[in-house]
């Protein structure tokens, strides 16, 4: 049995990598590689620091966006929730571009002066670098900005697969041989993109155990919730359960 984490948060090497070392837990932390010299937030951590945050923000917010206008009311806590589902759907699919150019207008719609939280923020190139030498943990890959790589047009897909191994390779100095599909999203397309990028294996987030036969570019995993300890052994012991009939037919 392996963990792995996504996101490259920091608090992968603060909290869980010393408890993953002390137990002698293999993991593998997937991390994206934009901006790895500054300290900065994912975009929907910035997008949920601003429309939950209890400061002031304008009653109304006015946003072009892939060609159309939006006018979503932000007056009351409701409000916020629904534009922040609605510009969650457009972040997600968008292209990095589009992302950017959402969050920026946003920032500057709330007049918030914001910074990286060290609570929410992901890591740097030393902090990756850090986490990589502690026994037993290892990176791979998780694209460059984190995009939902099926609705990206090919070149984007392959500069995201590509690109990200290259960086993590110059910076770590070994083979990153592991990717795992933002959101989980991939198609046929994405998981040849990531195969043709020279990784030997990448992850979806299908639950299930992994056989000498599945697919090493479809690669299943069990996520875990925050969940009490009895809660978290009768998940397992429902996993193998389920598997075993799979095992038993190899």
């Amino acid at each position: 049995m392996a963990v792995t984490l996504d996101d490259g948060f920091l608090d992968a090497l603060d909290n869980a990598a010393p408890i993953l070392v002390d137990l002698g837990i293999p993991a593998t932390f997937f991390v994206s590689t934009d901006r790895l010299h500054e300290e900065h937030e994912t975009w929907q951590d910035i997008l949920a620091q601003i429309l939950f945050s209890e400061s002031p923000l304008p009653s109304l917010l006015t946003i072009p966006c892939n060609g159309r206008t939006l006018n979503l009311p932000t007056a009351t806590k409701t409000e916020r929730e629904k534009a922040f589902e609605k510009l969650n759907e457009f972040c997600w699919n968008g292209s990095f571009e589009v992302r950017t150019n959402i969050i920026a207008r946003i920032c500057s719609w709330s007049g918030l002066a914001l910074r990286a939280r060290k609570t929410h923020r992901v890591m740097t190139a030393d902090e990756i670098r850090q986490l990589s030498e502690k026994s037993g943990l290892s990176i791979g890959c998780h694209g460059i900005h984190h995009l939902c790589l099926p609705t990206q047009p090919l070149p984007i897909q392959q500069r995201e697969a590509v690109e990200s191994k290259y960086v993590l390779e110059s910076l770590l100095k070994k083979p990153i041989t592991s990717f795992s599909y933002p959101f989980g999203e991939y198609d046929n397309r994405t998981s040849a993109v990531v195969r043709e990028a020279g990784f030997s294996f990448s992850f979806t987030t299908h639950e299930g155990l992994i056989y000498p036969c599945d697919d090493m570019w479809r690669l299943s995993r069990n996520e875990v919730g925050p969940w009490s300890p009895d809660r978290f052994a009768e998940k397992m012991d429902a996993i193998f359960s389920v598997d075993k009939t799979k095992s038993h037919e190899l």
